[in-house]
């Protein structure tokens, strides 16, 4: 078994967290020293991400996830 986690998700809210959508999973499939623990956001700009979590840092963008 492995200890770490393998599979990230997003979900995004447009009333302050009363409802939500469904999970989108932007990081899966990593290796056992790839650990996606304790994730940190951070919105620098609307619409732009930073996430680190573990070993793993990337940027996306909100509106990759919608048309």
């Amino acid at each position: 078994t492995s200890r770490f986690n393998r599979e990230l998700s997003i979900m995004f809210s447009e009333n302050d967290g009363q409802s939500w959508t469904q999970p989108l999973v932007i990081v899966a499939g990593r290796q056992d020293f790839a650990a996606l623990a304790y994730p940190h956001l951070v919105e620098r700009q609307p619409g732009e991400i930073h996430l680190w979590a573990g070993t793993f840092s990337g940027r996306m963008f909100e509106a990759d996830f919608f048309d």
